[in-house]
């Protein structure tokens, strides 16, 4: 498990509600067919970074892919 001195308000302005995910998913749904790679992708994105900076960077490259905004529709704590 990845230690990176997250405290609560951190993970809650990480997360987004799965309607809010659903509004800027970029073909894909939660809960569809793609959900899964989603999902393995992600978990592969926290497994693979040495650090909170590293996988907020990572989140940001991968975000045009899955967003419909890109980065502007990650949450503000994935913004440097």
């Amino acid at each position: 498990m990845k230690y990176w001195k997250l405290n609560t308000s951190q993970l809650k302005d990480m997360s987004a509600a799965i309607d809010d995910v659903n509004k800027v998913a970029k073909g894909w749904q939660h809960g569809g067919n793609k959900a899964t790679t989603i999902h393995n992708k992600l978990g592969k994105l926290i497994n693979d970074s040495n650090s909170l900076r590293e996988f907020k960077y990572e989140m940001r490259k991968w975000a045009p892919e899955i967003l419909k905004n890109g980065v502007d529709d990650l949450q503000k704590f994935f913004r440097f």
